[in-house]
Parts: structure tokens; C-alpha cells; sequence
């Protein structure tokens, strides 16, 4: 899938806890991420997949262990 693909490639973002769904070309991302800077990054990866009409980013920044 082009999403993970995205997120995966990008080296400045932590999606090892991040679920994806696709619905009508409107991306939803859930799970922890490390920090609320890589939430912004990881939605802005998402909105460079040609096709998405949408990102609805409920990410949650958490505090590393």
C-alpha cells in the first residue's frame, strides 16, 4: 500500500505503532507516535499519496519509555 510505503521511507517518523484505513480516498491514522512534530509529518506523507482526498489524523503523541 502507497500509505505505509510513505511512512515507512520517511526516516523522520516512528509509524511502528500506527494503524492505517482507507475509505473513499480518506485516510485515517491511528496509535501512538513518539512526538506531536512526527504527527504533522506523518500526515503531511499522507497527503502526498496521489488519490487522497482526505487525512483524518487522531495519532497520539506519546512519551517514549
Amino acid at each position: 500500500d502507497s500509505v505505509e510505503l510513505a511512512l515507512e521511507k520517511d526516516h523522520l517518523v516512528d509509524a511502528s505503532d500506527v494503524t492505517l484505513s482507507c475509505t473513499d480516498a480518506v485516510v485515517t491514522l491511528r496509535g501512538g507516535i513518539p512526538t506531536g512534530r512526527q504527527k504533522l509529518l506523518a500526515e503531511c506523507d499522507v497527503w502526498y499519496i496521489n488519490g487522497v482526498r482526505n487525512v483524518v489524523n487522531e495519532l497520539l503523541p506519546v512519551d517514549p519509555a
